[in-house]
């Protein structure tokens, strides 16, 4: 018998052990930050690929492919946010970082605060964004699933 994924379980591991998952990753400059852009370039150029032939091959009639094409759409955007957020941040100095707590660390405006301002709401909106891509990619993938059988 087959055992299946339970959604619970996560759920249960991340409220009783919070220290121990992390969703940030800090990239020692310059090398760390220079991969990891170059990571969302490729991805970039990944997704576009995906959209050309997706609209060259089968075009965006299906359901299926319209949903994936869509993904591609919003993958694309997300990474040129976060493209542009992990620049931005290279101009903030660290000195800016008052101090580091237990959800993050936290920013001062003073100067250069239009910046700073870009910086935090691209920071906001990026994870937000991620959200779009995976609901058309799991829309995508259950109507494959049901033409599949």
């Amino acid at each position: 018998m087959r055992k299946k994924f339970s959604p619970l379980l996560v759920l249960g591991i991340v409220l009783f052990f919070p220290k121990g998952i992390f969703a940030t990753q800090q990239h020692p400059a310059p090398t760390g930050l220079v991969v990891h852009q170059i990571a969302h370039l490729m991805f970039v150029v990944a997704m576009l690929i995906l959209l050309l032939t997706i609209k060259k091959t089968v075009g965006v009639k299906i359901e299926g492919w319209k949903n994936l094409y869509k993904a591609a759409v919003f993958f694309m955007i997300w990474n040129a946010i976060a493209f542009f957020v992990h620049g931005i941040q290279e101009f903030i100095p660290k000195e800016a970082y008052t101090g580091q707590g237990y959800w993050g660390t936290y920013l001062s405006l003073g100067e250069q605060s239009f910046v700073r301002i870009v910086f935090y709401v691209g920071k906001v909106i990026a994870p937000l964004l991620n959200v779009i891509p995976f609901y058309y990619l799991h829309k995508s993938l259950k109507s494959f699933r049901s033409i599949a059988g």
